[in-house]
Parts: structure tokens; C-alpha cells; sequence
């Protein structure tokens, strides 16, 4: 038969064969029901204590200090201590969120987001660079162009982000998605793409790089780290995911009000 402290885990109150020991049937009871609705403690008085447990008030206040604590109020602390300390962290882990998505929105551009519609219509080819964790991202756009039946084409190979000079054409789109544009790959392949003579478009998540003087439009968008680890910190991609569904959604309303041009059902992923 299992004990009372194998079926309740990391109870408020451990019960002890010590503490059995000192406790009453009554006061064992006040216990019982203060480690089942734990998380009611904090709401209730120690009269609506003694009311649910059939007690009095007088024995409820004989088990909490049995148990170690001074009174109820100090009960009540240590349960709701791990909520107050824990608030401000989800305070914060939501305010980056908000943080992100504002930011982003704010400094794109709608003007240039309907230009990249355009020059997306026209265009035979859509080449999607990116690299480690915006490949996903990548991925995810290119499906989409896929449903509006362009002709998308994924490049994340270092080989041919280093070559693609002898598959892209002056007809074709490029468009990169880098948070931080670490990947010296990514930006060969931007400038073997200009020497070519396609127009670019890179979202990225810093000014200060080698796109923003490569790029024929270049869409500024904001990020925060996800894991701040002091080897390699991981930024959130969804500033790129955020970028990617609006020109997605500005793409999808201008395909469907005009008749487009017969394009290939599929995505290729170049590897």
C-alpha cells in the first residue's frame, strides 16, 4: 500500500513518522488537506481552514506550528514564495517576446514589402539563403512559396553558397534570412549574387554587416538571446519568422487578386 508521501510528492508538508507521531487524527487531517489543495492556501483563512477540515480554528493553528512554521502566515509565505520569485522571470521571458514583434514591425517598411512582392511575382526563381538555425525559417518560407506556386529554391550548403554564382541567374530573386550574418558563406554568396546582377533582399537582425551594402532592399528586425550561454549565445528567430509571414500574407492577397502565370507546384532545397 503506498504511503501518503509516496501518492502526494514534494508536499508543502513532509509527513514525517516524527511529525505522525505528534499529531492528532484532527490536526493530521488539517495537514492532509493543506498538502492536497496547497495551492488554495494562500486564499483561504484559517476559519475556511478549519470549515473544510471539519476542525476549529485553534486546531489548524496547532498542526501548522507542529508542522515547523510559526502561524499561517508563514505558511502562506513559504507557498507563494516560489510564485513571486518565479513572476518577474515570466514577466520578462514574455516582455522579450512583445519586444521582438513590435520592434520588427515597427522598422519594416510596407513600401519596400510590396516591391519584394512585385520583384517576387516577377521572377522565374526564388533562392532562399540561409544557414544553422534560420535554415528552419528558410524551410518554412519556401513551403509557403510553394503553396502560391512559385518556384522556391533553398540554399544552406556551404559548397554551394560558395558557387552559386553558377546557378543563379539576373531573372532570379535572392533572398537571405541571417540574425547576426556570423556565416562568412552567406555573405560570398550575396556578393557573387550582385556580381551576377540579382536583385537581393536580406532580413537580418544587425545594420553593421556586409549585406546591408549588398542588398537592394534590406529589412532591419529585432532579436534578444533565447539561451545566453557565454560560449555561444542562441538568438530568437522569430523576428525572421515574423518578417516571413507578413511578406508571405502581402504576397498570398496579390497573387489571388490577378491572374498570375502558370509556375511548378514544388520546392527544390539545393544541398
Amino acid at each position: 500500500m503506498s504511503t501518503y508521501d509516496e501518492r502526494i510528492p514534494n508536499m508543502i508538508i513532509p509527513m514525517s513518522p516524527a511529525l505522525l507521531e505528534e499529531l492528532s487524527s484532527s490536526e493530521k487531517c488539517v495537514i492532509d488537506f493543506i498538502n492536497v489543495h496547497e495551492t488554495k492556501i494562500p486564499t483561504l483563512s484559517i476559519n475556511e481552514i478549519a470549515e473544510q477540515t471539519y476542525t476549529s480554528s485553534s486546531t489548524v493553528s496547532r498542526a501548522i506550528q507542529k508542522a515547523g512554521f510559526s502561524g499561517i502566515a508563514q505558511l502562506k509565505f513559504k507557498i507563494s514564495e516560489p510564485q513571486q520569485r518565479n513572476t518577474p522571470l515570466a514577466h520578462e521571458i514574455l516582455a522579450k517576446c512583445y519586444r521582438e514583434s513590435v520592434e520588427t514591425i515597427q522598422h519594416l517598411s510596407v513600401s519596400d514589402i510590396r516591391k519584394v512582392v512585385q520583384a517576387i511575382q516577377k521572377s522565374p526563381r526564388i533562392f532562399v539563403f540561409a544557414k544553422g538555425l534560420s535554415t528552419y525559417c528558410g524551410m518554412e518560407f519556401c513551403h509557403y512559396l510553394e503553396i502560391l506556386g512559385y518556384h522556391a529554391i533553398l540554399v544552406d550548403d556551404s559548397v554551394l553558397l560558395l558557387n552559386i554564382k553558377q546557378r543563379i541567374q539576373p531573372t532570379d530573386l535572392a533572398i537571405f534570412l541571417t540574425l547576426q550574418n556570423t556565416s562568412s558563406e552567406i555573405a560570398i554568396a550575396a556578393s557573387q549574387c550582385q556580381k551576377v546582377g540579382t536583385p537581393i533582399v536580406v532580413c537580418c537582425g544587425k545594420k553593421d554587416t556586409v549585406l546591408y551594402d549588398l542588398a537592394d532592399w534590406y529589412f532591419l528586425v529585432y532579436t534578444e538571446k533565447v539561451i545566453d550561454d557565454s560560449y555561444y549565445p542562441f538568438f530568437s528567430r522569430l523576428p525572421l519568422s515574423i518578417f516571413t509571414r507578413i511578406l508571405i500574407e502581402f504576397l498570398y492577397h496579390a497573387t489571388t487578386s490577378q491572374p498570375q502565370p502558370n509556375r511548378p507546384k514544388h520546392s527544390l532545397s539545393v544541398r
